[in-house]
């Protein structure tokens, strides 16, 4: 029982490094819907090796540069290491690699905007709680997951 109230604690007491301990498999879970967005959408083919490369690869290599290069250089070498794995080895056309970063930019970006004031409402919290709290954040990335998911179903 001492276990279950520590880890109850744990989700619900705000801290930043705990709230980034618990989500960073979530980038992996954003990178998948990602990659499944923009090769429907742009009718991309693909081989397992090509899907499960960027799935495992670009989280990780997003993580490190978060930790070893300052914002907002660490998010700009990311999106072209993005722009030049999708020109060398998935063989895309220029336009084509900026419509693959852009698409997932933007869906995201709408979706995050479209349910965070709701989310907050709903929960009556404030957007630092959001970001601080386990819980509240990982229930707030189910539901843009969700939602994104079901986006790329229809």
């Amino acid at each position: 029982m001492n276990l279950l109230h520590l880890i109850m604690r744990f989700l619900t007491t705000p801290n930043e490094t705990a709230t980034l301990f618990v989500t960073l498999p979530c980038s992996f879970i954003e990178n998948y819907l990602s990659f499944w967005l923009f090769t429907r959408l742009l009718k991309i083919n693909y081989t397992k090796t090509q899907r499960n490369i960027y799935i495992i690869i670009f989280p990780i290599i997003g993580i490190f540069s978060n930790l070893f290069i300052p914002a907002p250089f660490n998010v700009v070498i990311n999106y072209i290491l993005n722009f030049i794995y999708f020109i060398f080895y998935l063989k895309l056309s220029f336009l084509k690699s900026i419509a693959a970063i852009a698409i997932p930019l933007i869906v995201f970006g709408l979706v995050n905007s479209l349910i965070l004031k709701p989310f907050l409402k709903l929960f009556s919290i404030t957007a630092n709680d959001l970001a601080n709290t386990p819980i509240y954040k990982l229930t707030y990335l189910f539901f843009v997951y969700a939602i994104i998911s079901i986006l790329i179903l229809f």
